[in-house]
């Protein structure tokens, strides 16, 4: 019997990959796209494009973006940093609201070991937290020992569409940002087994 799930979408690679990996154990999934007020809108449009290639639904959830204290959102991202305080806070709230509307059983989220040194909402004693919040649906890391370069053999591995995704904080692949310089290095260390 196949299981229903929710998925947080970001239009990156981690959850490409836990999508990928959901729906090779014969989930049936519904995507989440939260759009916050990013300081561009690629990584929903990345996340839109994901789910209607690998074929499943997917509704955008649009908030304000004075959720996140208004322009620290766009501020963090054009300075190249990627934490804003709470975000997945909010983003697995989103989440598990729509798993009650649809009758899931769990939301996946894309977080990984690469993560827990700069976002304290990624770390597994956080994600665990949630049983006490929504005892009913549980919030899953299916990543989160795993590291970047892992997540991407995982990927490949699945076939996900990882070409598809967007990992930039300026939304156009810079090449200097965090996220741009981790997801080249563990690119590099993907093609290589180690």
């Amino acid at each position: 019997m196949s299981r229903t799930s929710v998925v947080l979408l970001s239009g990156g690679l981690d959850s490409c990959v836990v999508a990928a990996q959901a729906l090779a154990e014969g989930d049936v999934l519904h995507g989440v796209v939260v759009d916050y007020g990013q300081s561009h809108h690629t990584e929903v449009l990345a996340a839109v494009r994901i789910a209607q290639h690998m074929g499943f639904e997917c509704r955008v959830v649009s908030i304000s973006r004075t959720a996140f204290g208004g322009v620290g959102v766009a501020g963090a991202y054009s300075e190249g940093a990627g934490y804003v305080p709470a975000r997945n806070t909010v983003l697995i709230a989103l989440a598990v609201s729509v798993a009650e509307q649809v009758g899931a059983s769990r939301v996946l989220i894309g977080c990984n070991a690469d993560d827990f040194a700069d976002y304290p909402d990624c770390r597994p004693a956080y994600l665990d937290s949630w049983a006490h919040v929504a005892p009913d649906v549980h919030v899953e890391a299916p990543l989160v020992h795993l590291t970047k370069a892992n997540v991407i053999r995982l990927g490949r591995a699945l076939s996900a569409p990882l070409d598809m995704t967007v990992s930039c904080y300026r939304g156009a692949d810079c090449g200097v940002c965090n996220a741009c310089v981790l997801r080249q290095r563990a690119f590099a260390e993907g093609e290589v087994d180690v």
